[in-house]
């Protein structure tokens, strides 16, 4: 069993969408490696998953804990528990589990 079937094996069944997105995302050729390993093991307890217009935080119980829209061309970054978003130019940086601040 790989790393990427054990975490998808511990999400609820609630958790459907997080586990086929966390799929998608890590076997994908979307992210670079760094990228890959900041969605995978952010806090241990948090996933990030990105789409085309949404950058989301769910816990491993399958529970958002936020989300935050984006607009292309943006990046992000997660480094320990620090989230780095780039969104046409526009840098924030919030906590991971926090997320972004209010608008």
């Amino acid at each position: 069993m790989s790393g990427l079937d054990e975490v998808r094996g511990a999400l609820p069944a609630a958790a459907v969408d997080v586990k086929l997105n966390l799929e998608a995302v890590l076997q994908g050729e979307a992210l670079t490696p760094a990228q890959r390993w900041g969605v995978a093991v952010a806090a241990a307890d948090v996933v990030v998953v990105s789409a085309e217009l949404e950058l989301a935080a769910w816990d491993v119980s399958g529970r958002k804990l936020w989300s935050t829209f984006v607009e292309p061309p943006w990046e992000y970054d997660v480094d320990a528990d620090i989230v780095r978003l780039d969104v046409m130019g526009r840098r924030t940086q919030f906590p991971l589990v926090g997320g972004p601040p209010s608008p």
